[in-house]
C-alpha cells in the first residue's frame, strides 16, 4: 500500500509478487489481495489515493491473479464454470477472486470478464457446456440490468446453475 501510495509500482509489484510467493492462493486473497482492494478503495472514496493510484494497484493485481490461474490446470473431466458480468458491470475484482478460488478447487474456468451482452454470456454457458454460470454485480444497477439478468435466465440452459454475488447481487434475487 505504501508503494503504491508513492507510485512505486515496482516495489509494489516485487511485494505482490512476493506474497504470491509465499502464501496458498485462498490465503493470499483472503488476507492480501481484498483488503488491500478493500482499503484503496476507502482510500479513493476519501480522495486520499487518486485514480491513478487506484488504475495502478488494479493492474498490478489483475496481472497477479491472471497469471496465477496457468498454475492449476484443470482436473481431467473437470466441469465449466463461466464468469462474467452482465452488459454495463465494469467491476473485475470479484470475478476474479471467484475464478482464482474455482481453478484452484480443480474447475474448468471460462473467464469472459466484464460488461458482456446477454446472448454472449449464454452462447459461452452452452458452447462451454458449464455446470456453473458465476455472475457478479457491484455497481448500482443500470437501466438495463433487469432486461439483461432476464435474457441471461431465460437463454441459460435449465441445469445450469446461476451463482450471483457482488454488493447489488442480493436486490436482483428475483431475476
Amino acid at each position: 500500500l505504501a508503494a503504491i501510495t508513492r507510485m512505486d509500482v515496482v516495489t509494489a509489484d516485487l511485494e505482490i509478487s512476493r506474497a504470491a510467493t509465499l502464501f496458498p492462493p485462498r490465503v493470499l486473497v483472503k488476507n492480501i489481495v481484498a483488503p488491500l482492494l478493500v482499503e484503496i478503495g476507502e482510500r479513493w472514496a476519501h480522495q486520499e489515493l487518486g485514480v491513478a493510484h487506484e488504475h495502478i494497484a488494479s493492474n498490478l493485481i489483475r496481472g497477479l491473479l491472471s497469471s496465477l490461474f496457468r498454475l492449476y490446470p484443470p482436473d481431467p473431466g473437470a466441469e465449466a464454470i463461466v464468469l462474467a458480468t452482465p452488459q454495463g458491470e465494469r467491476h473485475e475484482f470479484g470475478l476474479l477472486l471467484a475464478a482464482l478460488y474455482a481453478v484452484t478447487r480443480g474447475w474448468r474456468v471460462v473467464y469472459l470478464g466484464v460488461d458482456l451482452p446477454a446472448s454472449e454470456i449464454a452462447r459461452t454457458v452452452k458452447l462451454a457446456k458449464a455446470r456453473v454460470l458465476a455472475l457478479s454485480l457491484a455497481a448500482p444497477p443500470s437501466d438495463t440490468l433487469g432486461a439483461e439478468l432476464m435474457a441471461i435466465a431465460q437463454q441459460v440452459p435449465p441445469l445450469t446453475r446461476v451463482w450471483v454475488g457482488g454488493h447489488e447481487a442480493y436486490r436482483q434475487r428475483e431475476f
